[in-house]
């Protein structure tokens, strides 16, 4: 792993979408329903999960 990769803490939902090989709808249902957390960042609340969030969901699955 890079250090650039060391410091990201949080990824974008297509990110989730490619990790879980998932659908944008379906990505944004996980994080509305709560079984993904994620935070809204910025003035336009684009939703961002945290990598260790991502992780935890992976491994509960």
């Amino acid at each position: 792993m890079t250090d650039s990769e060391h410091l990201r803490r949080f990824v974008s939902l297509e990110h989730v979408q490619t990790e879980l090989s998932i659908s944008c709808q379906q990505s944004l249902t996980l994080v509305r329903s709560g079984e993904l957390r994620a935070i809204k960042v910025g003035g336009r609340g684009q939703w961002r999960v945290s990598l260790e969030a991502l992780e935890e969901y992976i491994a509960d699955r």
